[in-house]
């Protein structure tokens, strides 16, 4: 995966892409505070916005029905009983979305300004999903949590969620903060605390990306300065030869 570009595909009903104008509209209207211009080219729509030079290109052909399926079952969306108006699964055609940054690799700041130019081209052109590595959104959910001005977290970092020991436990992972180096986190809780856990991954993925380094074992992380857990560094649970932060939240933080 390479460290200084996002790739993100705008499933649509129709061949074509926006306006510049448009374009720029819409993120103003979702509080882009990033200097920005933009400029139709033969193949496609060409932006320079903040840190991020990106290209917008219409593609002919779907993504198979199987892998946004599969794709969907790592939005976040999911979690907050969003039902997309049109299914992902319906679409014409893509929209190509490629971000290059123009100084450094991707930070925080360049997988946010990201998401709200996918949610722009998706607004604009009445998609029915958005589609990455790491999961596919149903179109509605990503544009709603940028034109409300939700933490756009949810947007860039996937969620998985899978049974472990003992019973009762569910183990939450994000599938996001690859893009920036960085291990994943894994949130651990019982049934009755899957809510809660999934904020706390959320806002951990997010506390991490800006911190822009991993948590170190021993490490604590809180939601608030009274409700912090130690952090262990664990093997992924789906890639062993990878580590992950693990924050349990049958753990907290005790006091000596």
């Amino acid at each position: 995966m390479s460290r200084n570009s996002l790739n993100t595909f705008v499933l649509t009903p129709w061949f074509g892409i926006p306006t510049p104008d448009d374009v720029l509209r819409e993120l103003r209207a979702m509080r882009c505070r990033a200097p920005m211009a933009a400029v139709r080219e033969v193949n496609g729509l060409v932006c320079d916005i903040g840190n991020l030079h990106t290209l917008v290109v219409p593609l002919r052909g779907t993504v198979p029905a199987a892998e946004v399926s599969e794709g969907m079952k790592r939005s976040a969306a999911r979690f907050f009983n969003f039902p997309p108006p049109t299914p992902p699964t319906v679409h014409a055609a893509q929209v190509a979305v490629t971000s290059s940054c123009k100084v450094g690799l991707v930070t925080f700041a360049d997988l946010e300004l990201h998401s709200m130019i996918v949610a722009a081209v998706a607004k604009i052109l009445d998609a029915s999903g958005v589609s990455s590595v790491e999961a596919t959104h149903p179109a509605a959910y990503v544009i709603e949590t940028a034109e409300k001005h939700r933490p756009l977290t949810g947007l860039w970092c996937g969620v998985s969620v899978a049974k472990g020991e003992p019973p009762g436990m569910l183990s939450y992972l994000s599938q996001g903060l690859t893009q920036l180096g960085l291990n994943e986190l894994e949130v651990r809780c019982f049934e009755p605390e899957k809510d809660e856990a999934l904020q706390w991954l959320l806002d951990g993925a997010s506390y991490v990306a800006q911190l822009g380094r991993n948590l170190e074992a021993r490490e604590t992380f809180g939601r608030g300065s009274s409700d912090k857990r130690p952090v262990t560094l664990v093997p992924s649970p789906v890639d062993p030869g990878l580590f992950v932060c693990r924050l349990d939240l049958r753990n907290p933080l005790q006091d000596p």
